[in-house]
């Protein structure tokens, strides 16, 4: 965070997220100053997120060249507006890669890298990108290597995101996953999306679909629903699988995906329909039974727990997770013998990890008490 007190603030490029002068009002308040110009060593240039309107012409460069020469710290318009306190600062991101190491994972420089840093495109903790970070930053190289400008990206980048940097963590964290949801040129030179085999204007119209003798457009869709799921898009994601169900009837692995989707939603309603669906499809899909099992488990719903823990080892008997929680349920209710024989077998699924311990020991206990108890 920025301690604004003593400080010459520069603004370059209108602020998207809140008026200026609340900004300059609670900069004053800060003790800071905020004027016009190039700032002074010790002082901050906050680049705004309408600032890409200078972006491709070279102004913005020069302005930030100077500033550091100057000792200036240049930030972005998050930042800027998180250090007044006027937004949410966003969860702290994963790190998964080096931002050092940033640009030979994308083939972008330096120079560009720090430019989506300073507009919010990519958002670093400490010297750590996220995952995010790394498939936003892919997608600017790509971009860029069709012939797109830097500043046309960006402001596509904000116009998916509504410019509204307090309730997402970047411009690229969108309701669409961006590996999947990709920003285009189409034949007039405008940035639209691509969508699987259709293309969409930024505002969401979608557009006729793309020609495509093969129609992958399900295998599309689950793929961008996959990885929603993987970068925690949640909401996305189901939107995404809802849509495969509908073009899919027959593929029990959409609803299987959904439910466990809703069930981190805690949509416990929708997370049981939609095992069932998954079932109804297959009925030797042992995930589901397992999943569907723990559900009933958490509900109280012993029996169909029970019978939902069966289900899943007859469908595959060398699955050892529901052989465990079917022993636990036979403890709970007194049955040692059954908990004894059940966690014996899951001894010979896993033998050297952490719950195969627990079974060691939950064996103890059941032959103790039917010691005690014959």
């Amino acid at each position: 965070m920025i301690d604004f007190s003593d400080k010459v603030v520069t603004i370059v490029g209108r602020l998207a997220s809140v008026p200026g002068e609340q900004a300059v009002d609670v900069v004053t308040a800060a003790g800071g100053k905020v004027r016009r110009g190039q700032p002074r060593h010790g002082g901050v240039l906050v680049v705004g997120r309408l600032a890409f309107r200078q972006l491709d012409r070279g102004g913005l460069r020069r302005r930030i060249r100077a500033a550091d020469d100057a000792g200036a710290r240049c930030v972005s318009e998050s930042m800027f507006l998180e250090s007044l306190g006027l937004i949410e600062p966003g969860p702290e991101p994963i790190g998964v890669v080096d931002l050092e190491h940033l640009p030979e994972k994308t083939g972008l420089d330096v120079d560009t890298l720090r430019l989506l840093i300073l507009f919010d495109v990519i958002r670093p903790s400490g010297n750590q990108c996220s995952f995010r970070d790394l498939v936003a930053a892919r997608e600017v190289s790509r971009l860029l290597t069709e012939g797109i400008g830097l500043g046309d990206i960006i402001e596509g980048a904000h116009r998916i995101a509504g410019d509204k940097p307090q309730r997402s963590h970047g411009p690229f964290d969108q309701d669409q996953p961006l590996s999947r949801l990709r920003l285009v040129s189409d034949q007039y030179g405008r940035i639209v999306h691509q969508i699987g085999a259709s293309l969409a204007d930024l505002d969401g119209q979608l557009r006729l679909p793309l020609p495509d003798a093969d129609n992958p457009a399900v295998d599309e869709l689950f793929e961008a629903a996959e990885e929603a799921e993987w970068l925690g898009e949640l909401p996305v994601a189901a939107r995404l699988y809802q849509r495969c169900i509908r073009l899919d009837r027959k593929d029990p692995i959409a609803p299987f995906n959904l439910a466990n989707v809703l069930r981190e939603l805690d949509d416990v309603e929708g997370a049981i329909f939609h095992l069932r669906v998954a079932l109804g499809l297959d009925a030797h899909f042992a995930d589901a039974w397992y999943n569907l099992a723990l559900m009933m488990d958490g509900m109280s719903e012993k029996r169909a727990a029970m019978e939902g823990f069966e289900r899943a080892i007859e469908a595959d008997p060398n699955y050892a997770d529901p052989v465990y929680n079917l022993a636990q349920l036979f403890f709970d209710e007194g049955n040692y013998h059954e908990a004894e024989r059940l966690w014996t077998r899951y001894l010979t699924l896993d033998s050297d990890s952490e719950w195969s311990r627990r079974a060691r020991y939950g064996i103890a206990v059941c032959r103790r008490q039917q010691e005690e108890s014959g």
